[in-house]
């Protein structure tokens, strides 16, 4: 992801990644590329829209992943 957000501060006109239709489980795996995504200026399109399909604590399924609280995911 480093590597990702290094790429797009030099690269011009900013790439664009279409991620629709990944399934998204929410817990300890995921919680660094959550974290990324509030984060990067890299253009994820309709990132803010995806939604935790499972995950651990469950209080964070059906929430998008800008509303999941990532401090407290495990597995």
């Amino acid at each position: 992801m480093r590597k990702l957000d290094e790429f797009t501060r030099i690269k011009s006109p900013k790439i664009k990644i279409r991620m629709q239709q990944n399934i998204i489980v929410c817990d300890c795996r995921s919680k660094h590329f959550i974290e990324w995504l509030n984060k990067t200026d890299v253009d994820i399109e309709g990132w803010r829209d995806f939604k935790c399909i499972d995950g651990y604590p469950s209080s964070n399924i059906g929430k998008t992943l800008k509303e999941v609280k990532y401090g407290i995911m495990c597995c």
